[in-house]
Order: structure tokens, then C-alpha cells, then sequence
């Protein structure tokens, strides 16, 4: 029986037309597939950028609130517990603010920084820089070149010949430091000198360390005759009441002994009085020293670590606060987000799992003015 030719033909057509649809579908179904991957990418970065505008946003928020701390408590914020400077909630998101690794572990790990806590490389002679863990002498007398007024080169050091034959050259400051990384173009100061070698040996502690937690170009108090009269502020006074041992062991005169006393006798010392540190280290000492030593403290530097509420991002920003104007203000700032998430990354963990930053969450409570729990 021979098979009729139009029903070949339509069951041919309805062949085609499922092979079309199933072709179509698949189409669609791809299609649906990479728009939702699209979306779900587009919705990951809208909530990371949400984040980062979060993180910002309690990092200013954290400067604010150290500026109102510094109004208030003046020098009496280096004295406050850390619970005033840890896990700080702001809206959503947290705050720490974050000390240097002095490699004292008796120093607290979070607060603010005394700026004449540190050596001013602006006004530190020859012996005073040579007196820093790790100096040498070119590097020492380089600085001297740098920020003197002169073309004279310092025995070992470098004026402007130096640097104008260098295959990116430029000249000699020959003006004071503005920052403490204007050091990066001063002759043979290494990014490893400076800021450390995370690297080395722990038994070597400031060359993991660097040299940068120690040197400030901020340190400045009003003249002693009062802020009239054309006095000119003092500029580069070590204050005895803050400076680690690194930093006191710079002060001429002084030996190892000397600096173990001073460490001794500070705590609970009088700051508004000097006699202490007369019977510390002898008053011929203390008299050669009277005009490079201080305890007052006007500049502060917060190392702020803000995160989101939800983790996925973090700001961390460096900023030094004079507190000689008033109100107190913001002198300097520089974004370290770049070097990473500095703490236990659990905090991260416990945020992105919707725990909070776990133990750091139960430090302190801010609620009109704050308070410690």
C-alpha cells in the first residue's frame, strides 16, 4: 500500500516545527540563563558598591567623632580607655582607631598617637637621626641636605648634583619636610627602610617594624610667651610623657640608664611640671635638654579602620589632627584601604554572616555622648 503524500509531507513540517521550537526554547532558556548571571553580577557590585559608600561614610564619621573627643578632652584622650576607640558603632557599619606596633606590648592597641611622641625630622640634629634603630650615616646626613637652605653637602650626604644625575632627576628640596614619605626622595632612604619588611627576622624588630611610626614632621606647641606678640610656635619638642623608648633614646646626653628612668618615673608624672624628669636623669641633663623636651601634646594621629555593617567593605584612612586652632582640625590625610584588612579577618567573617563583629561588639556603647559598659 503506498503511503499518501500529503500526510509525509505534514508530518515532515511538524517535524521541522518541533526541531524550530526546541531550538527557540533552548534560545530562550540561554538567554534567561545569562541575563540572570548578568544580574546576579550586576546586583553583587551595587552591593559592594553600597559597601564601600557605607565604609566611607563611617570613616568620616569616625574623624567627626575624633575631632568632638579632642575638642572636649584635649591631651586627656591619650589617657582614655580603649573601649572609647574600639568596635565604635556608626549606623550599621564600625570603627576602630588604631596605634602603631611600637613593639611594646604594655602600649595599648587602639587610640590615638601623641605626634610629639615621635622624633621631628624637620629639627633632629645629625646625632639625633643616627640615633634611630637601623640609620646610617649617609642616610642621616642626606636628610640634613634635604631640608637645610643650602647647596653645602653634609659630609656623606647629598645636595642637588646628586639627585639631577639620577634618570629621573630633580633638585635638592633644601626646604623643610612637609610629610614623613618625603623621605622616599631623599638619597638611599629605602620603601623597606621606612615603612619595615613584614619579612624579616622577627628577632630584628624595626626592620619589620620601619622607621615611619617613629618620625612625625607635625610636632608643634605655642611659644612659651603665649600665641601673641610674634612669638613663634616650638616646633619639634620630644614629650617625655609618650615617646617610646626608641624616640627618648634619641635625646642627646642620654644613655641607656637615663632612658630606663625617665620610663620609670613618668607614670603618674605631673605633666604640668618638669622636677620629675630633674631627678630622673640629674639637672645638668635635664638643663641641656630643657629646650628639646616637653610634656604637652597639641598634634594627634588616628589610624582609622571603618568597615560596612554587612563586611564586604572596609575603608582605612591615616589622619593627623592640630589641635592648636580651634576648633581642631584635620591637617593631614592619606588613604591606606590599599594595605589591607589589618585585623583578626573573624570580624569580617562574623559581619558577612550578619553575627557582628564578634567579641569587639560588646566594648562600648555610643548612645548620647557614649559610655563605657
Amino acid at each position: 500500500m503506498s503511503r499518501n503524500p500529503r500526510s509525509a509531507i505534514r508530518e515532515t513540517r511538524r517535524g521541522t516545527i518541533l526541531i524550530v521550537t526546541m531550538l527557540v526554547i533552548f534560545t530562550l532558556a540561554g538567554m534567561v540563563l545569562v541575563f540572570c548571571s548578568g544580574m546576579r553580577v550586576e546586583a553583587i557590585s551595587a552591593a559592594n558598591r553600597a559597601a564601600e559608600i557605607q565604609a566611607a561614610a563611617v570613616e568620616r564619621g569616625a574623624e567627626q567623632y575624633l575631632l568632638a573627643m579632642l575638642s572636649q578632652e584635649g591631651s586627656a584622650i591619650l589617657t582614655m580607655p580603649e573601649e572609647y576607640f574600639a568596635a565604635i558603632p556608626v549606623g550599621e557599619g564600625y570603627f576602630w582607631l588604631l596605634r602603631p606596633n611600637w613593639n611594646d606590648d604594655t602600649l595599648p592597641v587602639f587610640g590615638v598617637v601623641d605626634e610629639a611622641a615621635k622624633l621631628n625630622i624637620n629639627t633632629a640634629s645629625y646625632d639625633m637621626l643616627m640615633a634611630l634603630p637601623n640609620m646610617t650615616d649617609d642616610v642621616a646626613a642626606a636628610i640634613i641636605d634635604w631640608r637645610d637652605a643650602d647647596d653645602t653637602v653634609y659630609a656623606g650626604g647629598a645636595e642637588s648634583d646628586y639627585y639631577l644625575s639620577l634618570p629621573e632627576p630633580y633638585h635638592c628640596k633644601n626646604a623643610p619636610f612637609e610629610t614623613v614619605e618625603e623621605l622616599l626622595l631623599v638619597r638611599n632612604v629605602t620603601r623597606r627602610l621606612l615603612y619595615g619588611d613584614e619579612t624579616a627576622n622577627a628577632g630584628d624588630p624595626w626592620t619589620r617594624l620601619g622607621l615611619h611610626e617613629l618620625l612625625t614632621v607635625y610636632s608643634r606647641e605655642p611659644a612659651s610667651g603665649g600665641s601673641g606678640g610674634g612669638n613663634q610656635p616650638s616646633r619639634g619638642r620630644i614629650n617625655l610623657l609618650t615617646a617610646p623608648r626608641e624616640v627618648l633614646a634619641c635625646l642627646p646626653g642620654l644613655d641607656s640608664t637615663d632612658v630606663d628612668r625617665l620610663l620609670q618615673l613618668r607614670n603618674g608624672a605631673d605633666s604640668s611640671s618638669m622636677a620629675w624628669v630633674a631627678e630622673a636623669i640629674g639637672g645638668r641633663k635635664y638643663a641641656a635638654l630643657a629646650s628639646r623636651i616637653t610634656a604637652q601634646s597639641y598634634q594627634y594621629t588616628a589610624d582609622i579602620l571603618a568597615v560596612s555593617g554587612n563586611g564586604r567593605a572596609f575603608k582605612r584612612c591615616r589622619v593627623v589632627v592640630d589641635t592648636m586652632s580651634s576648633p581642631p582640625r584635620i591637617v593631614y590625610r592619606r588613604d591606606l584601604s590599599a594595605h589591607g584588612w589589618p585585623m583578626d579577618p573573624e570580624i569580617l567573617t562574623g559581619l558577612r554572616s550578619g553575627q557582628g563583629p564578634g567579641a569587639w561588639a560588646s566594648l562600648v556603647t555610643v548612645a548620647g555622648g557614649g559610655g563605657v559598659k
